[in-house]
């Protein structure tokens, strides 16, 4: 896919054509796909600028000060401060390799994926309501496409960290939710930017990634079944539900996990 050049007010005007859904219902807020932007944590090989166990996060959104560089720890533990997590980033890579068997549109690469603060997040979503876009401080995660970064919420980083550093498997659609969506934004970085079909392919691939993180096939396939549920319930009509997402349609990926 080739990138898109878009000036500043056209990109604001794309952005919020693509926020124009946000998801209520059991699980508040939406994953979000920035399309044309930036405005995403772009990492970037540049250790000499960070400390050891550190590297660098460029983004347009002023965290740290203007043309100062953001460097993030690199974490394998639950962490409320902004970090790269390397399991996180390992299970959204993965969720692209499976997809790219199955998908011809969808060529494996290799992602990062960004757990921000609470801080950091807040002062995401100012900068972008600063710009016309209030809907990222409701939102769980996003790519701005094109980009390889994944930017997940505090909220989504904390359940996460639940079922991957606390050995936590609650049965429910938020934790559902959360393995979810990094393979939802994860897709998003292979040029998928149609809503429905990129969360048809990440219910179905729930399950691998679930098993990426360290969980058992039967805690995998329970949260597949949630989001299953989740996208069928409160989802149902929006932008998230394609009416090709079913056994034997467009986006199904064959792979055996849902519609049994």
């Amino acid at each position: 896919m080739g990138r898109r050049n878009h000036t500043k007010g056209n990109r604001a005007k794309t952005v919020i054509a693509a926020l124009a859904v946000v998801i209520t219902g059991a699980v508040a807020g939406s994953a979000i796909v920035l399309a044309g932007g930036s405005a995403e944590a772009a990492a970037v090989e540049t250790p000499q600028l960070c400390s050891a166990g550190e590297q660098v996060v460029e983004s347009v959104v002023p965290l740290r000060g203007a043309d100062e560089p953001i460097c993030l720890p690199i974490s394998e533990k639950a962490d409320t401060s902004s970090r790269i997590d390397p399991n996180y980033t390992r299970a959204a890579t993965t969720a692209i390799a499976e997809a790219a068997t199955l998908v011809d549109q969808v060529e494996a690469q290799d992602v990062t994926v960004v757990c921000w603060s609470n801080d950091d997040w807040a002062r995401i979503a100012d900068w972008f309501k600063a710009q016309g876009i209030d809907s990222i401080a409701r939102a769980f995660g996003f790519v701005s496409m094109p980009s390889n970064v994944v930017n997940l919420s505090p909220s989504i980083c904390d359940k996460l960290d639940e079922i991957v550093y606390q050995g936590a498997r609650p049965d429910t659609m938020t934790a559902s939710n959360a393995v979810g969506v990094i393979v939802h934004e994860a897709l998003h970085t292979t040029g998928i930017a149609d809503e429905g079909q990129t969360e048809c392919y990440a219910m179905q691939l729930t399950a691998t990634v679930a098993a990426e993180l360290g969980t058992d096939d039967a805690y995998g396939a329970t949260l597949a079944d949630l989001n299953l549920e989740l996208n069928t319930t409160s989802r149902a009509g929006s932008v998230y539900d394609s009416p090709e997402c079913h056994a034997g349609g467009s986006y199904d990926l064959d792979n055996n996990t849902l519609w049994q």
